[in-house]
């Protein structure tokens, strides 16, 4: 497609006619989904997006969020994400023994999530996948 756009041929009809100087960028009318004309052999030639176009690659949302106990003012942000990274931490603590309520208060105190926390908050936001994390550094 591009050594047509780019044809003597249509280069000097193209500038002729419609006053562009670079052709090349009639491939961005392509991509916005508009049809182009260009001339070859002496004919005006219709493409079609269709014809040289593949359909939009859908995006993902990944939302990252750092030490927090309370998430719930970017929920809208972090709706729908395809991957929440959120941190966690003293969940080893309630596997030492550690009362469940002691471990989420100290969590919060120290403005973090448990894993119930963060697990709760990306449900909430229909998440599709949450990674938990936490760095310590000592």
């Amino acid at each position: 497609l591009k050594e047509r756009i780019l044809s003597t041929e249509n280069r000097s009809y193209q500038k002729k006619e419609n006053g562009i100087k670079n052709p090349l960028q009639l491939l961005g009318e392509l991509q916005q989904g508009r049809s182009i004309q260009i001339q070859e052999c002496s004919k005006i030639v219709e493409i079609k997006p269709e014809d040289y176009m593949t359909p939009p690659t859908p995006g993902r949302k990944i939302a990252v969020l750092g030490d927090t106990c309370d998430s719930r003012a970017i929920a809208s942000l972090v709706a729908n994400a395809n991957l929440l990274v959120h941190e966690s931490t003293n969940y080893a603590n309630i596997e030492e023994g550690e009362e469940p309520e002691t471990v989420l208060q100290m969590a919060v105190l120290r403005g973090h999530s448990t894993p119930a926390m963060s697990g709760t908050f990306a449900k909430c936001c229909a998440v599709k996948l949450l990674l938990l994390t936490h760095f310590f550094i000592t």
